[in-house]
C-alpha cells in the first residue's frame, strides 16, 4: 500500500518481517512448502514470503504507474519459487538485505558490511521465466494464459510492467541515458490537460481554467528533463504518467512534461522526476475528417498544443492531445 501510494516502506514493516523469518530460520522451517490458503493452487513458504516484499522494493516501483505497481506484485508472487536466497554473495545473488534491519533492500555494493544477519537475493530463474513472456507477448501480441493475472489489462501494460522489472532484475544497474548536474532552482508547476493546455498555449486571458500552480525546487537537471524536490504540503494529486507544465525561474514560455518517478519520504516530501518534451507552443484546434453531422465529434473541434521540435524535413509534428483522444 505505501508503494501505490508513492511513499516510504516503514522500517517498522521491514523489522517484523525480518522477526517472523528469522523465528522460522531458527526453528528450520524456513523453506517449508504449504498452501497458504483453502482452495489455492500455489505453494508458499517463509522464505518466499520473504523474498516477495523485497524483490518488489528493488524493483524501482517508484516508476510504476499505480495499476502497474499492482501488476508487478503479482507477477512476482507468480516467480517466488524462482527466486534465490543465500548467506553469501553470489552470481545471481545482486541485492542484499539486513534481518536486524541496519539498512532497506538494496543492489549490492562494495560498501555493504557483512554480518551473521546479513542475507542476499536476486530473481534468479525468474529473470529467464520474466524474458520468456516479454518474447510470447511480443510475438503474439497476448498476455501468456499461464501468467494466471487476474486483471483485465491491455498487452502493453503487461509487457511494459515485464520490461520494467526485465531492466531491474539484472546484474547490473540500468544506466541514465543522459548525466545529470546538480543545479538549484524554483519553477513553477500546472497539472491537468486544459491547465497545461492554457499556459504551454499562451491562452491565459481566454482560458476559464482556475490555475492549480504549485512551487517546486529543482535539484538536478539533464537535457532531458530534471528531478525536483516537492514539499509535502503540495503534490498531493503526484503519480507516475502525470502530464505537467513547468515554467522556469526566470523564463516566459512554459514547457510541457511528464512525471516519470516519484519517491516520497518519512516526511511526507516527495522526489520526483520529470521528462520534458518541449517549451513553449501553440494552440490549435482539431477537427474530424468525418462528416459533422455525424454526432461523433464536438462541434468547436479538440484543443490541442503543437509543440516545437520535430524538424521540418521529416514531414512529421508532435501534438499534445487530450488522453484517449
Amino acid at each position: 500500500w505505501a508503494l501505490l501510494r508513492y511513499g516510504p516502506v516503514e522500517r517498522q514493516l521491514w523489522e517484523h518481517l525480518a522477526l517472523v523469518y528469522t523465528a522460522s530460520e531458527a526453528l528450520g522451517f524456513a523453506p517449508w512448502l504449504l498452501t497458504l490458503y483453502r482452495g489455492e493452487r500455489r505453494e508458499s513458504s517463509c522464505e518466499r514470503e520473504l523474498l516477495r516484499p523485497l524483490m518488489l522494493a528493488v524493483s524501482s516501483p517508484d516508476g510504476l504507474l499505480p495499476v502497474q505497481v499492482e501488476l508487478a506484485d503479482r507477477i512476482i508472487a507468480q516467480c517466488a519459487d524462482a527466486f534465490v536466497l543465500g548467506t553469501r554473495p553470489g552470481d545471481e545473488l545482486h541485492y542484499v538485505t539486513d534481518l536486524a534491519v541496519v539498512f532497506p533492500p538494496g543492489r549490492l555494493s562494495p560498501n555493504v558490511t557483512v554480518n551473521p544477519q546479513t542475507r542476499f537475493f536476486g530473481p534468479g530463474e525468474a529473470a529467464a521465466r520474466i524474458a520468456r513472456y516479454v518474447a510470447q507477448i511480443e510475438r503474439s501480441g497476448r498476455v501468456p494464459e499461464e501468467m494466471n493475472l487476474g486483471l483485465q489489462l491491455e498487452p502493453p501494460v503487461v509487457l511494459d510492467t515485464l520490461q520494467h522489472l526485465a531492466r531491474y532484475w539484472s546484474p547490473s544497474l540500468p544506466e541514465r541515458k543522459e548525466p545529470r548536474r546538480q543545479r538549484t532552482e524554483h519553477v513553477t508547476v500546472v497539472h491537468e490537460f486544459g491547465e497545461v493546455v492554457a499556459n504551454a498555449g499562451g491562452l491565459f486571458f481566454e482560458s476559464a481554467f482556475v490555475s492549480n500552480d504549485e512551487e517546486w525546487i529543482v535539484e538536478n537537471e539533464s537535457p532531458g528533463g530534471f528531478g525536483a524536490f516537492v514539499p509535502k504540503a503540495l503534490g498531493g494529486w503526484l503519480r507516475v504518467g502525470c502530464l505537467v507544465g513547468v515554467r522556469r525561474e526566470e523564463g516566459v514560455a512554459w514547457g510541457v512534461g511528464i512525471v516519470r518517478r516519484v519517491v516520497g519520504d518519512e516526511q511526507g516530501n516527495r522526489y520526483v522526476g520529470i521528462q520534458m518534451f518541449a517549451t513553449g507552443g501553440a494552440a490549435v484546434t482539431l477537427f474530424s475528417e468525418r462528416s459533422p453531422g455525424s454526432g461523433a465529434d464536438a462541434p468547436e473541434g479538440e484543443l490541442c498544443i503543437l509543440l516545437p521540435g520535430a524538424t521540418t524535413r521529416s514531414g512529421e509534428t508532435i501534438l499534445l492531445l487530450r488522453p484517449h483522444l
